[in-house]
């Protein structure tokens, strides 16, 4: 279409520079006709079509939905970035796009409170070991002596955090 616009346009000049009798004022006036119907076609293509100006001198399209750009689309969806390109273009794309993000975002809170979850316990219990490890290193040094320390009770090792996780002072 675009270059059917341009055909025109050259078309036109071409007939008004056959005819001898043509003055400036017509040269101006179909000039601005087809630089306007240029112009109109041009925003469409990029509006529709989201065509960018090499695409249209080159006549060829890009392909703009790889797998990488598909999965950082999707990303973007379900972690509510959304940087905005590349978007659906047609209707249904978009009803789609609204489903996955309708479903997604809540999976993806779940599954980042799980993770939380996850690294939180094996952080519990990380520590409780390096508490037992402390507590043994300093033992063996001092030759088995009583002496305060402090641990996470079993309990909260097992389960992790909760309410009622407790740091106990003993007396050994």
């Amino acid at each position: 279409m675009i270059y059917s616009r341009q055909d025109e346009f050259v078309n036109s000049l071409i007939r008004l520079a056959s005819v001898n009798t043509t003055g400036r004022v017509d040269w101006e006036l179909v000039a601005q006709q087809h630089l306007h119907n240029m112009s109109d076609q041009l925003f469409v293509a990029f509006e529709k079509y989201f065509l960018t100006s090499n695409e249209v001198k080159k006549n060829a399209t890009a392909e703009i939905w790889s797998f990488s750009t598909a999965i950082f689309f999707a990303v973007t969806v379900v972690t509510t970035i959304g940087y905005g390109n590349p978007v659906p273009v047609t209707n249904v794309g978009r009803i789609v796009c609204i489903m996955f993000s309708l479903f997604g975002i809540p999976l993806t809170l779940v599954t980042i409170a799980d993770l939380g979850k996850f690294l939180s316990e094996h952080l519990v219990w990380m520590y409780g070991n390096y508490l037992k490890l402390k507590h043994f290193l300093r033992a063996r040094r001092r030759g088995e002596r009583k002496e305060r320390r402090e641990h996470v009770c079993e309990h909260c090792q097992r389960h992790g955090i909760g309410h009622d996780m407790h740091v106990i002072e003993e007396q050994r």
